[in-house]
């Protein structure tokens, strides 16, 4: 879907907006039934609009504005890439309870952003559970994806300064991707990782 959409976008510049003709083009396309694969309304979405306008569906993606954020090639084979590697979806805490005590294990999270829409998740992530896992993830290996708006660095610098627990992301190197809202304004991804 994403080659094709590729295809249909050549000639609009990266970043920007798609006209009304071609949008239409493109909803029809997706509306279409000669897709060899389902719909992944959120990746679409992703594609054709600015983070955090994220859809789930195409008759959502219809009702906005839409921009040639496509990825200009396809992303390369990963075979063989998570060989020896388990990956394991769960809630934070079933995961630390299980795989705590284990060697040669690395929790990924990717919380909830702070300040941002986060209804395509499907559940309520509250500031409790951004607390709870950094306590959880305190002591252990990890990479954890935030952003400057969510404020979990200022949390535990906060948490630092209040000895009992510590700070969960003291000594971690910091990762920065600036991210293109909109062709107006920018935000900054931070991955902090400790491995």
């Amino acid at each position: 879907i994403l080659h094709k959409l590729r295809e249909l976008t050549t000639e609009v510049p990266r970043n920007q907006k798609i006209t009304q003709p071609l949008k239409a083009e493109i909803i029809a396309y997706l509306h279409g039934e000669d897709h060899h694969s389902p719909i992944d309304a959120l990746t679409i979405s992703n594609s054709l609009m600015f983070s955090g306008k994220f859809k789930t569906s195409v008759a959502a993606i219809e009702k906005d504005t839409l921009y040639n954020r496509i990825v200009k090639t396809d992303y390369p084979d990963a075979k063989d890439y998570l060989d020896g590697i388990s990956v394991v979806r769960a809630d934070f805490r079933a995961l630390l309870a299980q795989y705590k005590n284990r060697p040669n294990v690395i929790f990924i999270a990717d919380p909830p952003y702070f300040n941002t829409d986060i209804s395509s998740y499907g559940y309520r992530w509250q500031i409790n559970d951004t607390l709870d896992l950094l306590k959880s993830l305190s002591g252990h290996r990890f990479i954890l994806f935030t952003s400057h708006k969510s404020c979990i660095e200022e949390i535990c610098e906060w948490l630092g300064l209040n000895t009992s627990l510590g700070n969960p992301i003291s000594g971690c190197r910091k990762t920065l991707q600036t991210s293109r809202v909109n062709h107006d304004s920018t935000y900054t991804d931070v991955m902090l990782h400790n491995i």
